[in-house]
């Protein structure tokens, strides 16, 4: 077994809830360096050992759809991980229980929502629309519904 198996296992049951609640540039960092493990090792041919993608890809979908209040950052660190295991392996892309909603959320409320009376009166700019603020998140969003697709 390789030192990355070790990683990716202790990450997926350990610390990927902490570094949601994290902020700033560390959140980006970790899951840069998740998302280069998968890239550059061989892990992703003993993911299955640690966890049934499938399982990852609806744990990270139901991460993303719940991420009232998240700021750019964990949502970029979260699309670059889906999008990433979707690259790796390809056939989960297909179906998996929760596409539809993950992608009008994407395209709905991450791209394209705006600010309504509804959200006059809210204080936290990051709960404003649309969830994607930022140049690097919006891109990101697009880069995973072109995954999706």
């Amino acid at each position: 077994m390789s030192p990355a198996f070790f990683f990716v296992d202790d990450f997926l049951k350990n610390h990927l809830d902490y570094a949601l609640a994290k902020r700033g540039k560390q959140v980006l960092t970790f899951f840069e360096t998740f998302t280069a493990i998968l890239k550059s090792t061989e892990i992703h041919k003993s993911l299955e050992l640690i966890i049934p993608v499938r399982d990852l890809v609806q744990r990270l979908c139901a991460l993303i759809l719940a991420s009232e209040g998240t700021r750019d950052e964990h949502l970029i660190g979260l699309f670059k991980l889906m999008k990433t295991l979707l690259d790796q392996f390809p056939g989960e892309r297909a179906d998996f229980a929760d596409k539809a909603l993950l992608l009008r959320f994407l395209v709905h409320d991450c791209l394209f929502l705006t600010v309504t009376q509804a959200h006059v009166g809210h204080r936290n700019e990051t709960s404003l629309p649309p969830k994607c603020k930022d140049p690097d998140s919006r891109s990101w969003a697009q880069n995973l519904v072109q995954a999706l697709c």
